[in-house]
């Protein structure tokens, strides 16, 4: 269902209803006046005020963006970040602020570490999201740089008093749960799509416009996300994957039909659910990864990570999740199946009887050997966060599964226990080496394996 500002919070107080008219802002609502928005902006309020800002002289600063969006939502607001109107590069040193880059009109507050970016406007130059040229000048107005922004709900500021200034119709949106468009100019920047497929994701009831879709598409035929960088493609990505619905954001782009995501399917159903359930536990980025890893088929998972430049220990879980999962759910599948047998219980699953002990030594014997438990034990844990959001995990009986899961943890302290010290008791010189060596190690381990299990299941 499609949500936003719930009805009511800004009645009478719509853009082109004419309250709080100064110059320059002819689209502007005063928040103490309005009806619910009044306490939730209240979080915003007071401004900074240090040495700093009265440096700045007759300048007006601005509380913009991301914060104004998320207050109004009441949503907790994390950031904020500030528009200095009337104000130049110059002045902003004086006052003691470091700019972010040697050509980029933001500024961070050195106490505060928050971002205070000049009034701008943008003029495209080239292609991709480097090929814009800015205009940084006193003279640029509060509604001159709003005019720049993405999306209507983005496009909202605040003053010191209190004052909502909303010449985009960023309200209107909220209150109708639209991610829309602000102008044509969005199609400057191919960026902006990837960033609207990240809201998607993180404002669960809002939903694209019709006409920003379209627009996406018309920019994607065009050729502009040929221009996309491996980093920024992958810096949005991961920050969709944190949001409360990251299945949005994949199906948000495939709609603009950019390649690689136009290849998601109705195959890619289990793995938009398994993300979501991620989500909803919290996971971290690295188990959001894995269960990706693991239901997004080779072919499309090799597409998206041909395209984005991933961190080398996300690629590794990735990888992880996609080879080894599936043995580790037949190996708790087949643990439960000896659980419910040593508890007298009906069959756990109807797919397999209890393994023969052999068979699970042996079975997790190799398990334990592939993802080298000895040295690097985490993978094991990896692997079992990622394996409680699969939906074969979500099938197996609800009482047995966490101590199958329980089981393999034994199992995997027995098999690391032996070592070339337990060999020989008497501690001398052991007589054998290399290949020789590994081989009896191999099988001592096998043999803790199996004692491990005598103990539970015999």
């Amino acid at each position: 269902m499609q949500r936003g500002l719930e009805p009511g919070t800004a009645e009478g107080d719509g853009p082109g209803t004419g309250r709080g008219l100064v110059p320059d802002y002819p689209k502007a609502v005063r928040g103490p006046e309005s009806s619910g928005v009044r306490e939730r902006l209240r979080v915003l309020l007071p401004f900074p005020d240090d040495p700093a800002i009265g440096a700045l002289g007759p300048a007006r600063i601005y509380c913009v963006g991301g914060a104004v969006r998320d207050a109004l939502l009441g949503r907790t607001v994390h950031e904020r970040d500030w528009v200095v109107v009337g104000s130049t590069p110059e002045a902003m040193h004086r006052a003691g602020f470091r700019p972010v880059g040697k050509d980029f009109p933001v500024f961070l507050h050195r106490q505060s570490g928050e971002e205070y970016a000049l009034a701008r406007t943008e003029r495209k130059t080239g292609r991709g999201y480097h090929g814009f040229q800015f205009h940084c000048h006193p003279d640029v107005s509060l509604h001159d740089d709003l005019q720049r922004r993405d999306l209507r709900i983005n496009a909202m500021a605040l003053d010191a008093d209190g004052w909502l200034f909303d010449p985009c119709a960023g309200l209107a949106d909220l209150a109708g749960g639209w991610l829309r468009h602000v102008s044509d100019a969005f199609r400057e920047d191919p960026v902006r799509i990837l960033r609207v497929a990240r809201f998607a994701a993180s404002l669960p009831g809002f939903v694209v416009h019709p006409d920003t879709h379209a627009l996406m598409r018309e920019m994607v035929h065009s050729g502009e996300t040929g221009h996309w960088v491996a980093e920024r493609i992958w810096r949005e990505l991961e920050r969709g994957m944190l949001q409360a619905l990251p299945s949005e954001m994949w199906r948000c782009l495939k709609q603009t039909e950019a390649e690689p995501f136009a290849g998601l399917g109705p195959e890619h159903a289990a793995m938009l659910a398994g993300i979501d359930r991620a989500a909803r536990e919290s996971a971290p980025s690295a188990i959001r990864w894995g269960i990706w890893g693991a239901l997004a088929g080779k072919a499309f998972s090799d597409k998206v990570r041909a395209c984005v430049r991933m961190p080398r220990e996300v690629a590794s879980i990735v990888d992880l999740g996609a080879s080894c999962l599936n043995q580790v759910l037949d190996t708790i599948e087949a643990v439960i199946a000896l659980e419910g047998a040593r508890a007298g219980a009906a069959q756990a699953i109807d797919r397999s009887p209890a393994p023969s002990m052999d068979a699970l030594v042996d079975s997790l014997g190799r398990l334990f050997e592939r993802i080298d438990v000895l040295r690097r034990p985490g993978r094991l844990e990896t692997l079992l966060a990622i394996a409680v959001l699969h939906p074969r995990f979500e099938r197996l009986d609800h009482g047995l599964r966490n101590q199958a899961i329980e089981r393999l943890r034994e199992a995997a302290a027995g098999f690391a226990s032996p070592s070339v010290a337990s060999l020989d008791p008497h501690g001398g010189p052991f007589p054998a080496s290399g290949p020789q060596l590994a081989s009896l190690l191999r099988a001592a381990r096998r043999l803790a394996l199996g004692d491990a299990l005598l103990r539970r299941y015999a």
